[in-house]
């Protein structure tokens, strides 16, 4: 994994501090992918890059859309 996140340009202390979130997540019994999702919609609907009639259990929204949303938002772009 190390070498991975090295060759994509992450830094050793940055995969640490993600590794380390991802433990205390579930330490406290959440699903690193169920919180994920919940921040990119939160993020989404305070930034404005996601309408707020968006549910949030939509079937249709995924980490990689919201990502996408969240990526064309913060550079500049829309989507």
């Amino acid at each position: 994994m190390r070498k991975a996140a090295e060759a994509n340009g992450v830094a050793a202390a940055d995969l640490d501090r993600a590794i380390a979130i991802v433990r205390v997540l579930q330490q406290g019994g959440e699903d690193p992918d169920d919180f994920v999702l919940r921040e990119y919609i939160l993020d989404g609907w305070l930034r404005g890059y996601l309408p707020l009639t968006v549910q949030a259990g939509d079937p249709t929204l995924n980490a990689w859309r919201l990502g996408q949303l969240a990526e064309a938002h913060y550079s500049g772009r829309r989507e």
